[in-house]
Protein backbone atom coordinates (compact mmCIF):
# COMPACT_ATOMS: atom_id res chain seq x y z
CA UNK A 1 0.00 0.00 0.00
CA UNK A 2 2.87 2.39 0.70
CA UNK A 3 4.37 1.60 -2.71
CA UNK A 4 0.99 2.13 -4.36
CA UNK A 5 0.52 5.48 -2.65
CA UNK A 6 3.90 6.83 -3.68
CA UNK A 7 3.55 5.52 -7.25
CA UNK A 8 0.00 6.71 -7.94
CA UNK A 9 -0.37 9.94 -6.00
CA UNK A 10 2.87 11.84 -6.45
CA UNK A 11 3.67 14.37 -5.23
CA UNK A 12 1.96 14.43 -1.84
CA UNK A 13 2.90 15.98 1.54
CA UNK A 14 3.43 12.65 3.33
CA UNK A 15 6.02 11.25 0.92
CA UNK A 16 9.00 11.58 3.28
CA UNK A 17 7.10 9.87 6.11
CA UNK A 18 6.06 7.01 3.86
CA UNK A 19 9.61 6.49 2.56
CA UNK A 20 10.68 6.37 6.22
CA UNK A 21 8.01 3.76 7.06
CA UNK A 22 9.02 1.70 4.03
CA UNK A 23 12.67 1.79 5.09
CA UNK A 24 11.80 0.53 8.59
CA UNK A 25 9.69 -2.30 7.20
CA UNK A 26 12.38 -3.41 4.75
CA UNK A 27 14.91 -3.36 7.59
CA UNK A 28 12.66 -5.59 9.68
CA UNK A 29 12.35 -7.94 6.71
CA UNK A 30 16.13 -8.06 6.33
CA UNK A 31 15.99 -6.60 2.82
CA UNK A 32 19.07 -4.36 2.91
CA UNK A 33 18.86 -3.51 -0.80
CA UNK A 34 15.40 -1.99 -0.56
CA UNK A 35 16.27 -0.38 2.77
CA UNK A 36 19.33 1.34 1.27
CA UNK A 37 17.27 2.42 -1.72
CA UNK A 38 14.71 4.14 0.55
CA UNK A 39 17.45 5.64 2.71
CA UNK A 40 19.18 7.11 -0.36
CA UNK A 41 15.89 8.39 -1.74
CA UNK A 42 15.04 10.13 1.53
CA UNK A 43 18.54 11.63 1.72
CA UNK A 44 18.33 12.88 -1.84
CA UNK A 45 14.79 14.28 -1.88
CA UNK A 46 14.34 15.38 1.74
CA UNK A 47 17.78 16.13 3.25
CA UNK A 48 16.21 18.23 6.05
CA UNK A 49 13.44 15.77 6.93
CA UNK A 50 13.01 14.76 10.56
CA UNK A 51 12.39 11.22 9.26
CA UNK A 52 15.84 11.14 7.71
CA UNK A 53 17.20 12.19 11.10
CA UNK A 54 15.37 9.26 12.65
CA UNK A 55 16.94 6.79 10.20
CA UNK A 56 20.37 8.27 10.77
CA UNK A 57 19.85 7.97 14.50
CA UNK A 58 19.00 4.28 14.09
CA UNK A 59 22.18 3.75 12.09
CA UNK A 60 24.27 5.46 14.75
CA UNK A 61 22.60 3.47 17.51
CA UNK A 62 23.54 0.19 15.82
CA UNK A 63 27.25 1.03 16.00
CA UNK A 64 28.70 0.33 19.43
CA UNK A 65 31.78 2.45 18.79
CA UNK A 66 29.72 5.51 17.88
CA UNK A 67 27.68 5.08 21.04
CA UNK A 68 30.77 5.40 23.20
CA UNK A 69 32.45 8.27 21.37
CA UNK A 70 30.49 11.17 22.78
CA UNK A 71 32.21 14.47 22.22
CA UNK A 72 33.30 15.85 25.60
CA UNK A 73 32.07 19.28 24.57
CA UNK A 74 28.62 17.83 23.83
CA UNK A 75 28.54 16.13 27.23
CA UNK A 76 29.50 19.42 28.92
CA UNK A 77 26.82 21.34 27.03
CA UNK A 78 24.24 18.80 28.13
CA UNK A 79 25.39 18.89 31.76
CA UNK A 80 25.27 22.69 31.72
CA UNK A 81 21.79 22.63 30.18
CA UNK A 82 20.53 20.25 32.82
CA UNK A 83 21.94 22.37 35.64
CA UNK A 84 20.23 25.41 34.11
CA UNK A 85 17.01 23.40 33.89
CA UNK A 86 17.21 22.45 37.57
CA UNK A 87 17.78 26.10 38.50
CA UNK A 88 14.70 27.16 36.53
CA UNK A 89 16.51 29.02 33.74
CA UNK A 90 14.43 27.41 30.99
CA UNK A 91 14.87 30.13 28.39
CA UNK A 92 18.67 29.80 28.56
CA UNK A 93 18.37 26.03 28.20
CA UNK A 94 16.40 26.54 24.99
CA UNK A 95 18.98 28.99 23.65
CA UNK A 96 21.88 26.65 24.49
CA UNK A 97 20.07 23.70 22.96
CA UNK A 98 19.49 25.65 19.75
CA UNK A 99 23.21 26.43 19.48
CA UNK A 100 24.03 22.77 20.22
CA UNK A 101 21.80 21.61 17.38
CA UNK A 102 23.56 23.91 14.93
CA UNK A 103 27.03 22.60 15.84
CA UNK A 104 26.51 19.03 17.00
CA UNK A 105 23.04 17.93 15.88
CA UNK A 106 22.49 14.18 15.52
CA UNK A 107 24.94 12.99 18.20
CA UNK A 108 24.26 10.25 20.77
CA UNK A 109 22.71 12.65 23.27
CA UNK A 110 20.38 14.30 20.74
CA UNK A 111 17.35 12.47 22.11
CA UNK A 112 18.15 13.71 25.62
CA UNK A 113 18.54 17.29 24.37
CA UNK A 114 15.19 17.08 22.58
CA UNK A 115 13.47 15.67 25.66
CA UNK A 116 14.94 18.43 27.84
CA UNK A 117 13.69 21.01 25.35
CA UNK A 118 10.18 19.55 25.60
CA UNK A 119 10.28 19.74 29.40
CA UNK A 120 11.36 23.38 29.22
CA UNK A 121 8.31 24.18 27.08
CA UNK A 122 6.14 22.52 29.71
CA UNK A 123 7.73 24.56 32.50
CA UNK A 124 7.24 27.74 30.46
CA UNK A 125 3.55 26.80 29.97
CA UNK A 126 4.02 26.71 26.18
CA UNK A 127 1.82 23.66 25.89
CA UNK A 128 1.38 23.64 22.11
CA UNK A 129 5.18 23.59 21.65
CA UNK A 130 5.46 20.99 24.42
CA UNK A 131 2.98 18.69 22.70
CA UNK A 132 4.53 19.24 19.26
CA UNK A 133 8.01 18.41 20.58
CA UNK A 134 6.78 15.26 22.31
CA UNK A 135 5.15 14.12 19.06
CA UNK A 136 8.39 14.80 17.19
CA UNK A 137 10.37 12.75 19.73
CA UNK A 138 8.07 9.74 19.42
CA UNK A 139 8.61 9.82 15.64
CA UNK A 140 12.35 10.50 15.70
CA UNK A 141 13.25 7.95 18.39
CA UNK A 142 10.89 4.99 17.96
CA UNK A 143 11.46 1.92 20.15
CA UNK A 144 13.70 3.84 22.55
CA UNK A 145 13.23 4.68 26.20
CA UNK A 146 13.18 8.42 25.44
CA UNK A 147 10.50 7.87 22.81
CA UNK A 148 8.42 5.81 25.22
CA UNK A 149 8.69 8.48 27.91
CA UNK A 150 7.56 11.11 25.42
CA UNK A 151 4.58 8.95 24.50
CA UNK A 152 3.60 8.56 28.15
CA UNK A 153 3.78 12.34 28.57
CA UNK A 154 1.54 12.71 25.53
CA UNK A 155 -0.94 10.27 27.03
CA UNK A 156 -1.11 12.34 30.18
CA UNK A 157 -1.38 15.56 28.19
CA UNK A 158 -4.25 14.17 26.17
CA UNK A 159 -5.95 12.77 29.28
CA UNK A 160 -5.53 9.28 27.88
CA UNK A 161 -4.86 6.66 30.52
CA UNK A 162 -1.73 4.79 29.48
CA UNK A 163 -2.32 1.06 29.07
CA UNK A 164 0.76 0.42 31.18
CA UNK A 165 -0.50 2.48 34.10
CA UNK A 166 -0.70 0.43 37.27
CA UNK A 167 -3.73 0.38 39.56
CA UNK A 168 -3.43 1.78 43.07
CA UNK A 169 -2.32 -0.70 45.70
CA UNK A 170 -3.39 -0.32 49.32
CA UNK A 171 0.06 -1.63 50.31
CA UNK A 172 1.89 0.98 48.24
CA UNK A 173 4.77 2.73 49.97
CA UNK A 174 6.24 5.98 48.71
CA UNK A 175 9.73 7.40 48.90
CA UNK A 176 11.34 10.35 47.14
CA UNK A 177 15.10 10.89 46.84
CA UNK A 178 16.90 14.22 46.76
CA UNK A 179 17.66 13.54 43.06
CA UNK A 180 13.97 13.26 42.25
CA UNK A 181 13.73 9.47 42.03
CA UNK A 182 10.53 8.04 43.52
CA UNK A 183 9.47 4.66 44.78
CA UNK A 184 5.94 3.40 44.47
CA UNK A 185 5.40 -0.35 44.63
CA UNK A 186 2.42 -0.16 42.26
CA UNK A 187 4.39 1.51 39.45
CA UNK A 188 5.27 -0.49 36.37
CA UNK A 189 8.79 -1.88 36.76
CA UNK A 190 11.57 -3.27 34.59
CA UNK A 191 14.62 -5.38 35.36
CA UNK A 192 17.92 -3.59 34.77
CA UNK A 193 21.44 -4.95 34.28
CA UNK A 194 24.30 -2.45 34.47
CA UNK A 195 27.48 -3.37 32.57
CA UNK A 196 30.87 -1.73 31.97
CA UNK A 197 31.31 0.29 28.79
CA UNK A 198 33.55 -2.34 27.15
CA UNK A 199 30.96 -5.11 27.53
CA UNK A 200 29.71 -6.66 24.29
CA UNK A 201 26.03 -5.83 24.60
CA UNK A 202 25.13 -8.04 21.66
CA UNK A 203 26.53 -11.10 23.47
CA UNK A 204 24.57 -10.16 26.58
CA UNK A 205 21.34 -9.67 24.64
CA UNK A 206 21.79 -12.97 22.81
CA UNK A 207 22.35 -14.81 26.09
CA UNK A 208 19.28 -13.21 27.64
CA UNK A 209 17.10 -14.03 24.63
CA UNK A 210 18.21 -17.67 24.74
CA UNK A 211 17.49 -17.75 28.48
CA UNK A 212 14.03 -16.28 27.92
CA UNK A 213 13.18 -18.84 25.24
CA UNK A 214 14.12 -21.63 27.63
CA UNK A 215 12.73 -20.33 30.92
CA UNK A 216 10.03 -17.82 29.94
CA UNK A 217 8.71 -18.99 26.59
CA UNK A 218 5.15 -17.95 27.46
CA UNK A 219 6.10 -14.41 28.46
CA UNK A 220 6.63 -11.67 25.90
CA UNK A 221 9.95 -10.22 27.06
CA UNK A 222 11.89 -7.48 25.30
CA UNK A 223 15.55 -6.66 25.85
CA UNK A 224 16.56 -3.10 24.96
CA UNK A 225 19.74 -1.19 25.64
CA UNK A 226 20.92 2.30 26.45
CA UNK A 227 24.16 3.94 27.50
CA UNK A 228 24.73 6.37 30.35
CA UNK A 229 28.20 7.87 30.29
CA UNK A 230 30.63 5.00 31.05
CA UNK A 231 28.02 2.27 31.53
CA UNK A 232 25.93 0.10 29.22
CA UNK A 233 22.52 -0.99 30.44
CA UNK A 234 20.29 -3.88 29.41
CA UNK A 235 16.61 -3.26 30.16
CA UNK A 236 14.22 -6.23 30.35
CA UNK A 237 10.58 -5.30 29.85
CA UNK A 238 7.52 -7.51 30.10
CA UNK A 239 6.81 -8.40 33.72
CA UNK A 240 5.49 -4.96 34.78
CA UNK A 241 4.59 -5.96 38.37
CA UNK A 242 7.30 -5.38 40.96
CA UNK A 243 7.16 -8.87 42.48
CA UNK A 244 7.41 -10.63 39.11
CA UNK A 245 10.45 -8.53 38.21
CA UNK A 246 12.01 -9.37 41.57
CA UNK A 247 11.37 -13.09 41.05
CA UNK A 248 12.84 -12.84 37.55
CA UNK A 249 16.06 -11.26 38.82
CA UNK A 250 16.38 -13.94 41.50
CA UNK A 251 16.07 -16.67 38.86
CA UNK A 252 18.42 -14.83 36.51
CA UNK A 253 21.13 -14.53 39.15
CA UNK A 254 20.62 -18.12 40.28
CA UNK A 255 20.90 -19.65 36.80
CA UNK A 256 23.44 -17.04 35.64
CA UNK A 257 23.05 -17.28 31.85
CA UNK A 258 25.48 -14.36 31.49
CA UNK A 259 28.44 -16.23 33.01
CA UNK A 260 30.12 -16.53 29.60
CA UNK A 261 30.12 -12.76 29.08
CA UNK A 262 32.89 -12.43 31.70
CA UNK A 263 32.02 -8.86 32.71
CA UNK A 264 31.08 -7.26 36.00
CA UNK A 265 27.32 -6.97 36.27
CA UNK A 266 24.94 -5.20 38.60
CA UNK A 267 21.32 -6.33 38.78
CA UNK A 268 18.58 -3.99 39.94
CA UNK A 269 15.06 -2.76 39.25
CA UNK A 270 13.75 0.48 37.83
CA UNK A 271 10.24 1.89 37.44
CA UNK A 272 9.07 3.48 34.22
CA UNK A 273 8.84 6.82 36.06
CA UNK A 274 12.41 6.64 37.32
CA UNK A 275 13.63 5.64 33.87
CA UNK A 276 12.07 8.85 32.57
CA UNK A 277 13.96 10.78 35.25
CA UNK A 278 17.25 8.91 34.83
CA UNK A 279 17.68 9.35 31.08
CA UNK A 280 17.76 13.16 31.04
CA UNK A 281 19.68 13.39 34.33
CA UNK A 282 22.32 10.79 33.32
CA UNK A 283 23.16 10.25 37.03
CA UNK A 284 23.36 6.47 37.24
CA UNK A 285 25.36 6.28 40.51
CA UNK A 286 22.70 8.32 42.30
CA UNK A 287 19.95 6.06 40.99
CA UNK A 288 21.82 2.89 41.95
CA UNK A 289 22.24 4.20 45.49
CA UNK A 290 18.53 4.97 45.62
CA UNK A 291 17.62 1.53 44.22
CA UNK A 292 19.86 -0.21 46.74
CA UNK A 293 17.92 1.44 49.54
CA UNK A 294 14.36 0.86 48.31
CA UNK A 295 14.75 -2.60 46.72
CA UNK A 296 16.34 -4.35 49.69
Amino acid sequence: YFNMLNEKYMPHPKEDQIIFEQAKLYKQLGNSGEYNDRFDKLSRKYPESKYLKALKNQLIQSDENDKLNVNEQVQKIYNDCYELYKSGNYKQVLLNKKEHDKQFGGNKLQANFDYLEAMCYAKEKEMSKYKSKLESITVSYPNTSVGENAQRNLDVLNNVKSKTEAKPDINTSNKISKNGFTFNSSDEHYALIVLPKDADINVVKAALNDFHKKEYSLVNLEVTEFIIKDKKCALIKGFKVLKKNTDYLNVLQSKNPLSDSEVDKQYTLISQKNLGILLPVQNLPAYLDFAKEVYK
